[in-house]
């Protein structure tokens, strides 16, 4: 049985947990019918014991890096099983992967360069890591301090960008351009004089922000209306207000979900230019676009 080691010990609690992770398992029910399971890159052959002793599967093996996580994997995939007996279907020749891999130090499938404990067996959703340390201790680091666990952010190295954009998959981004056309005062956007109706001039801005909208479900826009600083802030505020509301309806009859969309009136509170002057009146009374960051 050249190349054959025998596995009749149970590993720690550690391994246990990593390969259930996998979601592997034998079904042999025979005591002379073994059966096989893939455990990652290694093979591991199971056979129905019930004589209460573990089967002796006595072999001879060279131990290197690869073939000793083979056994690792095996022999903590026997110790999940109740009255079975497990050897790894390793002959010493461990055949590389036909499309070259990243380094994986512990063979659990998660590269170093997004392993979060690559010296430490364990499943993808826990970022490489073993799903319990210290006999129970969960993992939750943040490596770089981003607000996003390691198991669950994608780049556990690189700091999330927040911006509205992508924000729960923990890498730095930019905001595409699309989605910037559509970012702070929109042109384009015109209401009847002293109403909160939306003028059909409107359409056309609106429907390609849509379109946008709807090409990048993830994201959620705030919709905020704004006046000049003539009359009574209150009525301004109100206007604004509802300004925005009609905006967001719009959207919402257009296919936009309305969970996505938030609608504020901010009267004259925030000016971008003088009210001093007609010019800066009017860009003053607008509507703006922004995302809301997650």
């Amino acid at each position: 049985m050249k190349g054959r080691l025998l596995v009749n010990v149970r590993t720690p609690l550690v391994a246990v947990f990593a390969v259930l992770a996998m979601n592997v398992g034998c079904d042999s029910q025979t005591a002379n019918d073994p059966s096989t399971v893939l455990l990652g890159q290694c093979t591991c052959v199971c056979r129905a014991d019930e004589s209460g002793a573990g089967a002796a599967w006595g072999a001879t093996f060279v131990e290197t890096p690869e073939s000793k996580a083979c056994l690792e994997v095996c022999s903590a995939h026997e110790a999940s099983l109740d009255k079975k007996s497990c050897r790894p279907a390793y002959n010493s020749k461990f055949e590389a992967p036909k499309v070259a891999a990243a380094a994986d130090a512990d063979f659990d499938g998660v590269p170093d360069n997004k392993d979060n404990c690559p010296s430490e067996s364990g499943p993808a959703s826990n970022g490489g890591c073993p799903l319990f340390k210290n006999l129970g201790t969960p993992t939750n680091t943040d490596s770089d301090n981003d607000g996003i666990p390691d198991n669950i952010d994608k780049c556990p190295r690189e700091p999330e960008t927040k911006n509205g954009f992508q924000d729960d998959d923990g890498c730095p981004d930019e905001v595409p351009s699309a989605i910037s056309k559509f970012s702070g005062s929109i042109e384009g956007v015109v209401f009847k004089t002293g109403s909160a109706e939306l003028d059909t001039r409107s359409s056309p801005v609106l429907t390609k922000a849509a379109d946008v909208f709807k090409k990048y479900s993830d994201i959620r826009v705030e919709i905020s209306g704004h006046t000049d600083n003539a009359g009574n802030t209150e009525a301004n505020t109100t206007l604004s207000r509802k300004r925005a509301e009609a905006v967001k309806d719009w959207f919402v009859k257009n296919g936009i979900d309305e969970r996505r969309l938030e609608a504020k009136g901010y009267g004259p509170s925030k000016p971008v230019a003088t009210n001093e002057n007609a010019v800066g009146r009017a860009k003053n009374r607008r509507v703006e676009f922004h995302l809301i960051q997650q």
